[in-house]
């Protein structure tokens, strides 16, 4: 597979591309056949089916995502969006089934959620904003639905 340069980057014909001051020319030609129908990736090595991901390594099992689309199985997310059943999420959007999220918007049935906006079907939400349907809410704000104060454990019902 045939890479460019342009300076700063490495680029293949998918528009993939390597930092110059990070790889050399043929790990970039190494880690451009590694990619499998990725387009517009920085940095990445092994991504599946990516779009514009950030320094990430086999995104459909990353190691860590930045600015990455429709992670899956990921192990730390950054700023990304539409995660799913991912380990640790940061700032991230549309988060499914994750472990543990930050910081995120719209959570679905995440498992641990702190200072989010918008959980819905969560378990242990933590200073977050407009739960709803959510388990063990503790100092969130505006919870949709009606409270049962347990102990000092909120159940949205």
């Amino acid at each position: 597979m045939k890479v460019g340069y342009n300076m700063e980057y490495f680029i293949d014909k998918n528009g993939n591309k390597w930092n110059s001051q990070k790889f050399t020319r043929e790990q970039a030609k190494k880690h451009s056949q590694n990619l499998v129908n990725c387009k517009d990736c920085i940095d990445c090595i092994e991504c599946v089916d990516c779009y514009g991901c950030n320094s990430c390594n086999n995104c459909q099992n990353c190691d860590y995502c930045n600015s990455c689309n429709n992670c899956q199985n990921c192990e730390e997310c950054n700023s990304c969006n539409n995660c799913q059943n991912c380990e640790e999420c940061n700032s991230c959007n549309n988060c499914q089934n994750c472990k543990e999220c930050n910081s995120c918007n719209y959570c679905v049935a995440c498992k641990k959620c702190y200072n989010c906006i918008y959980c819905i079907n969560c378990k242990n939400c933590n200073n977050c904003k407009f739960c709803k349907k959510s388990q063990e809410c503790n100092d969130c704000r505006n919870v949709i639905k009606a409270h049962r104060l347990t102990g000092e454990t909120h159940i949205c019902l």
